[in-house]
């Protein structure tokens, strides 16, 4: 449906600052776009008002509401052409939702699809989720992903101030109206102090987020606490419904403050650092980031463990515990790092502003009719009962508790392992620390009618267990007792019989088992298995992480070692868990820079057992500090050789001190064969060929996209869903997403024109190689290996990543039409894996 409406009645819950869902989806949207782009809006709690006001011309926006009262509001302003947009801004529709029992909300939801025009998400994970949920319903919806914004304490001052110049029109709509919800009052500005900052809810009645999440960091707050004088304080800012009482079990020292939006921005103010923690069950994989975010635009630098949907923020925070405290906390130099770290921040924190949001709600609401996708949808699984198991650990001995984690983690079948407790011990809380393990408390609640909403609750979540593990000591166990008082029935096994019952498939390292062998070989010349001849001694044993298995490192020394001619090779899959000792080699190749400095840290390998090579990507932002330099340099001069992916970084690590008759780079390439030239000329695409990552400079990406909407364009790659700005880069019609497997990558790059290489930060890229190869005309920033195949205005166009305007990037995509004449395909055909391959092999001679 093509909306063009002017005017907004919002549904909420109440005319209420303080509600997260009100103000993050709702006021602030409204007051920037009424105030850019003209769009009125009129807010309601009270149905039958809302129902009276409707008039042609009206868009209808729902806010965080499923249930039944919703249809006939629903239904009536589809009747006279209303479009009906859903903001669920919570999985409303999962089975455990409080609201949701027997599928309450989900099956109003399917009841009224047909009749509702958009659906709005924060988060692409949420998305797929209900996608799952309505797949099969004849009628289909168009979701869309619109994040929480970046919430400063200014945004919140000026929506109230919006908000109550509306006064006379809110007092009529809402009877019960109190303009104290709807103020505030800027906090004055204090000195940061020595303290962290805890906030959000304290605890959900379904799930392990809240307070229980800090558990597996207690040890090192502790441990950092004791070594600093004075302590650092541990602020806890919440609504201080759960119980926290483990924290005085580990003596650690901390403040508890009621959350009001005044107290929470005080806060962050004064604050040297935040902790932000959440939970690691399915009721926490939908959570928004918006913690994250509104810790660093008010500028206080996050600490962040166990959060989801928030890809993009990955190189803005930190995530160790004892280098966040050592950087904000302990040094000396702790203004300036808090100063630096808000800083680095503010080029991701643009898109998540809530003026730049309100453009993309605007072009969503009038512009969702033209959105086109080619790919399919990332479905999660629904989950399986016979994978799911609960643990009540009261009276259950510790040493018993760890056979029970051990037995799951070894094995390689898919489980969901959740452990309740009512009583807290020291002991207790040290195997959670110990194994890293986020508990559900089930002794937060006194009061009686709290602890049996909470338990009825928390009956849903054991419902999908296929049974849980209990102590023998039935009598004496509170939770056994308070679910027999209720009548809660539920499967139960004790965990003697769990512990000799239960035998699920181990992880087994043998001939029989591919996991930690070299899969899909390029070349005619095979590794060798070395798990069946563990006596054979290698000509060259190459090393990577058993999680870069199949991706771009894994394939660059299948590549070497399959175009060898005589070569005895393989690949080690590095996985600590499973680590003994290394197979016999005369040569070991670490296939990245941090693999080596890994192996030699933890002395895992001496430089005097074998001839050692390393390939060396690009430089890791993270691992830039002058001590980390200093090691590598260290590293790379007691090692025989350094092969660099291009030749910038080869000339940076020798102005560093790397010794030059160790360094030499060597160019990677395409299979000639695969790549295939065609005539551009008869093309018409602008491609990008990118999994999504920051570093590949997705802003100029949707940029280029906004400025050219007459231009088509496809995006080759996979993971851009959780680009903050995903459905808005879609919203115009003129790109095609495309997730494709690599051997269907050639007639992609057929289609295209000009190919876009637009990162900041590159060791390849590679499919530059394969795209000019295929003879498309590149346009790409000057970074990696670019300028090492592009000469500028001859075969290609170089931009400068850091120092560009969007307008003269498009101007040369512009131009690369009119080469049209060029073949680029002959400029790159030295750069072949055959040469490559030839070349590195050279390097063991």
């Amino acid at each position: 449906m093509e909306l063009s409406n002017k005017r907004i009645k919002w549904l909420i819950s109440d005319l209420d600052m303080s509600i997260a869902s009100v103000r993050l989806r709702c006021f602030h949207f409204a007051r920037v776009l009424e105030e850019d782009f003209n769009i009125r809006s009129f807010f309601y709690n009270d149905l039958i008002k809302l129902e009276r006001s409707l008039i042609s011309g009206d868009i209808l926006v729902i806010i965080k509401s499923l249930d039944f009262s919703i249809n006939k509001i629903v239904l009536k302003s589809y009747s006279i052409g209303i479009p009906v947009i859903l903001d669920i801004c919570d999985n409303l529709i999962d089975s455990c939702y409080k609201q949701n029992a027997y599928s309450y909300l989900k099956n109003n939801l399917l009841s009224l699809i047909k009749f509702i025009s958009l659906i709005i998400v924060p988060n692409n994970t949420l998305k797929e989720i209900i996608l799952k949920n309505v797949e099969n319903n004849e009628n289909k919806i168009n979701i869309f992903t619109i994040p929480d914004p970046a919430e400063s304490e200014d945004d919140v001052f000026l929506t109230c101030e919006y908000l109550i110049k509306k006064e006379s029109k809110l007092i009529k709509n809402f009877p019960n109206y109190n303009r104290q919800k709807i103020s505030y009052k800027p906090i004055t500005k204090e000195r940061r102090t020595s303290k962290i900052l805890w906030f959000g809810n304290s605890f959900s009645d379904t799930s392990n987020m809240g307070f229980v999440s800090m558990i597996p960091h207690l040890k090192m707050l502790k441990k950092m606490q004791g070594a600093m004088k004075p302590k650092f304080m541990l602020t806890i800012c919440s609504n201080l419904k759960a119980d926290i009482s483990f924290l005085d079990l580990y003596d650690i020292k901390y403040e508890l403050v009621d959350w009001t939006l005044e107290n929470i921005f005080y806060q962050l103010s004064t604050s040297s650092c935040s902790l932000i923690t959440t939970g690691n069950d399915q009721r926490c994989f939908t959570k928004s980031n918006n913690r994250i975010l509104k810790s660093l635009i008010n500028g206080c630098p996050p600490m962040v463990f166990n959060c989801y949907n928030h890809a993009d923020l990955k190189d803005y925070y930190t995530s160790g515990l004892k280098k966040g405290i050592q950087d904000y906390l302990e040094s000396k130099n702790r203004e300036i790092n808090i100063k630096n770290s808000i800083e680095k921040s503010n080029i991701i924190l643009e898109r998540y502003r809530i003026k730049n949001l309100a453009k993309t709600y605007n072009n969503i609401i009038f512009h969702a009719h033209l959105i086109k996708k080619i790919y399919g949808n990332n479905k999660p699984l629904l989950e399986n009962e016979d994978s799911n198991f609960t643990v009540i650990c009261d009276k259950i001995p510790i040493g018993k508790l760890v056979e029970i984690l051990q037995k799951f983690r070894n094995t390689s079948e898919n489980y969901n392992l959740k452990f309740f407790f009512y009583e807290s011990s020291k002991e207790l809380l040290e195997f959670f620390v110990e194994y890293k393990v986020i508990p559900y408390n089930c002794g937060t609640f006194k009061d009686n009618n709290q602890r049996e909403k909470f338990l009825g609750r928390m009956l849903n979540v054991l419902k999908e267990d296929k049974y849980v593990i209990i102590s023998n000591e039935e009598e004496n166990n509170k939770i056994l007792k308070l679910f027999a008082q209720y009548n809660f029935k539920i499967k139960y096994k004790s965990y003697i019989d769990f512990l000799s019952d239960y035998n699920p498939k181990k992880i087994i390292v043998n001939s029989t088992n591919n996991y930690f062998l070299p899969e899909n070989i390029p070349g005619q010349n095979l590794p060798v298995n070395f798990l069946n001849h563990s006596d054979i001694n290698l000509d060259v044993l190459f090393i990577t992480t058993i999680q870069t298995k199949n991706w771009i490192l894994d394939g660059i020394a299948k590549e070497i070692g399959s175009r060898s001619v005589k070569l005895n090779w393989s690949i080690f899959y590095y996985d600590k868990n499973n680590f003994k000792d290394l197979p016999k080699a005369k040569f070991i190749f670490f296939m990245h820079q941090s693999i080596l400095d890994h192996f030699l840290e933890k002395k895992l390998i001496k430089f005097d057992q074998y001839k050692i090579m390393c390939w060396y990507t690009h430089p890791n932002p993270a691992h830039e500090a002058p001590h980390i330099i200093s090691r590598y340099i260290e590293n790379f001069n007691n090692i025989n050789k350094v092969i660099f992916a291009c030749d910038r970084y080869k000339k940076l690590w020798i102005n560093r001190g790397l010794n030059q008759s160790k360094a030499i780079s060597i160019t990677g390439g395409a299979d000639e064969k695969i790549f295939s030239f065609h005539d551009r000329s008869k093309s018409e695409y602008i491609g990008l060929c990118s999994s999504y990552y920051e570093r590949k400079n997705p802003m100029l990406f949707y940029e280029i996209v906004k400025k050219m909407e007459d231009y088509k364009f496809i995006l080759l790659g996979k993971n851009w869903e959780n680009f903050a700005l995903f459905d808005d880069l879609l919203l115009n019609g003129n790109v095609d997403y495309i997730q494709a497997k690599y051997n269907e990558y050639p007639k992609f790059y057929n289609k295209m024109n000009v190919f876009l290489s637009l990162a900041n930060l590159e060791g390849g890229p590679i499919p530059l190689i394969e795209a000019m190869m295929s003879n498309c005309f590149p346009v790409a920033s000057d970074v990696g290996l670019c300028s090492d195949v592009i000469d500028h205005g001859k075969n290609g166009f170089l931009f400068d990543p850091f120092n560009y305007k969007v307008e003269e990037v498009v101007s040369l995509i512009k131009k690369a039409f009119d080469m049209k004449y060029v073949n680029i395909r002959e400029t790159v055909m030295e750069y072949n894996w055959n040469s490559f391959s030839k070349n590195v092999i050279s390097q063991f001679e």
